[in-house]
């Protein structure tokens, strides 16, 4: 019969149809040649012409994964469908896996956020109750995500994406006074501008002024209710010949 090939079905089977299978699975990628040849009482006929089958792959690496939008509870991500033979390993892609860890020291763990059953599914709103990381230096900070796809073969190869996450405002530059009555004082301030290198990334909603006595050990004073989107605040309650401090931040 030749060199290599094994006998699937048994002698005497008319069956016309064969479902070749294995307690193990198929080496990815592998070519399997099959042929047939029928029998009657004189002998074994003629082999017919090979019949070549390879083996499912695994799918290839997820493309375009992106960051579509983010605030500071959530980022929105966005990947393409892997559709062709050549991506999807000849085999329908089942689910997409999505993982994420922040990028500090301590947790470098890859936590699993999403594997539909719907690879039709192509975009993942990442919420959290909680704001993600930032540092007050604005140090920059970033989420790290990674996707794969799998059609039942096992996962393909990782896409990776890192997305910057919004952080504080820049430091406020310090107040100046205006004494336009013995009774008031008018404290200024320049507001931030709408870079990102001055807002973090995320618009300023408030500014935040507050006082206190110059030798007070106490607690600041609040002067600005939130929102406040002012450049200047108007203060009656300071006492004559007092030394105060002043602070402020976005």
């Amino acid at each position: 019969m030749g060199t290599g090939y094994s006998v699937l079905n048994p002698t005497g089977s008319l069956v016309t149809n064969y479902i070749h299978t294995s307690t193990t699975p198929f080496t990815k990628n592998v070519v399997f040649k099959y042929r047939v040849a029928a029998s009657n009482g004189v002998g074994l006929g003629a082999f017919s012409s090979d019949l070549s089958v390879t083996t499912d792959d695994v799918p290839v690496a997820v493309k375009n994964l992106a960051m579509v939008s983010t605030a500071p509870k959530q980022i929105k991500l966005s990947w393409d469908a892997l559709t062709l033979e050549t991506e999807t390993g000849r085999d329908t892609v089942i689910y997409y896996k999505l993982e994420y860890h922040d990028n500090l020291p301590t947790t470098t763990v890859w936590t699993e956020l999403t594997k539909s059953s719907n690879p039709a599914v192509l975009t993942f709103q990442h919420d959290v109750s909680s704001p993600f990381p930032a540092n007050i230096d604005q140090s920059d900070h970033f989420v790290k995500y990674r996707i794969s796809a799998t059609n039942g073969v096992e996962y393909g190869v990782t896409t990776e994406l890192q997305v910057l996450t919004k952080t504080y405002p820049r430091k406020m530059n310090i107040a100046t006074f205006d004494d336009p009555t013995p009774s008031d004082v008018v404290i200024n301030w320049v507001q931030l501008t709408t870079s990102d290198a001055d807002t973090g990334r995320d618009p300023v909603i408030h500014y935040r002024v507050e006082w206190i006595k110059q030798t007070s050990t106490g607690s600041w004073t609040v002067l600005t209710s939130y929102p406040y989107s002012g450049s200047s605040k108007t203060v009656s309650s300071f006492s004559d010949n007092t030394w105060y401090r002043v602070r402020i931040a976005a």
